[in-house]
């Protein structure tokens, strides 16, 4: 199924057609999906019900997923599945999605590691939005605001939109801009453009030493930002990874993945077991000490220095 193809089920009330409805992405979207929740409850009064999987036993879990009250079938929003724990539960609620026909209807989204030759009609959020997908989404999501889809258009000219979240965010922002739309795009654009997916990938690849993809992701991306900001960027980073490490070895897997916020996926699926905490605090500590140097008149090379020496385990 195609994004506009949801967005018309939703539209002309056939959602109870489909037992499941599953999204993927590479990047877990918070932003579209509140929007899309948000219209689910108050412009269809559809009221999706969240499961929360971290406060349910799996016993308690699959008896809410397969009996009803009075025989209703509700809507039930599962989330982010890629980052239910533990993984035996994942495993589990992987292969209920595919077989599921309910009797509730479900809602959710994994990672597009995830998907399965078995889970069919996935709604990927990965492709490239033409002109029709922005207004389709623009006119959905935000209906309220009648300027927005035409703003949209004017605001992403020339502008490479890589995420549906950034889509979702310009939207957000061009109902509230007025006439103010070359203003906006002027002095906005480019940092809200300057891809939160990006940052993402440059994490991702210098969590798995990827150093033949980070090396170029990160020139392409080191102008954008001035040096205090990587510097903040990544003591952010590493500081969440350090916990986030200790806490998994003491197998305390809701308070990890409290911490985990704007960790890659792939390290926190994998690539933690091949980092230890120990290197990411001396890793922090030479952040600290390049930061210190540069600010007393040091040279910011310093950022290259740290990536050459984490990319190859010296730290």
């Amino acid at each position: 199924m195609k994004l506009d193809q949801f967005f018309n089920v939703v539209a002309n009330e056939q959602l109870a057609s489909f037992p499941v409805i599953l999204f993927s992405a590479k990047q877990y979207p918070v932003v579209f999906f509140s929007a899309l929740l948000s219209q689910l409850r108050h412009k269809y009064q559809l009221n999706p019900k969240s499961i929360l999987f971290d406060q349910l036993s799996s016993q308690d879990l699959y008896a809410q997923l397969s009996t009803t009250f009075l025989g209703r079938s509700d809507l039930l929003w599962l989330g982010d599945l890629s980052s239910v724990e533990p993984a035996a539960l994942k495993k589990q609620m992987l292969t209920l999605v595919v077989s599921y026909q309910g009797p509730h209807k479900l809602i959710g989204c994994l990672h597009s590691d995830d998907k399965s030759l078995q889970m069919k009609g996935i709604i990927s959020l990965d492709e490239d939005f033409s002109e029709s997908d922005r207004r389709a989404l623009v006119t959905f999501l935000f209906p309220h605001i009648p300027s927005a889809v035409d703003a949209v258009e004017k605001l992403v000219k020339g502008t490479r939109i890589s995420s549906i979240d950034q889509l979702s965010m310009i939207a957000q922002y061009a109902g509230v801009i007025g006439k103010n739309v070359s203003l906006f795009s002027d002095n906005w654009m480019k940092k809200i453009s300057a891809p939160e997916s990006s940052l993402f990938d440059l994490s991702s690849y210098f969590f798995g030493r990827k150093t033949e993809q980070f090396w170029p992701a990160w020139h392409l991306l080191k102008g954008e930002y001035a040096a205090p900001f990587w510097t903040t960027y990544w003591s952010e980073q590493l500081w969440r990874a350090h916990y986030v490490i200790k806490l998994y070895k003491e197998n305390k897997i809701i308070e990890a993945k409290q911490l985990s916020f704007r960790l890659p996926f792939s390290f926190l699926q994998r690539d933690w077991k091949n980092i230890s905490a120990a290197e990411l605090q001396r890793a922090h500590q030479f952040l600290y000490d390049g930061d210190y140097a540069f600010k007393n008149g040091g040279s910011e090379f310093f950022l290259e220095v740290f990536y050459a020496t984490f990319l190859t385990k010296q730290f």
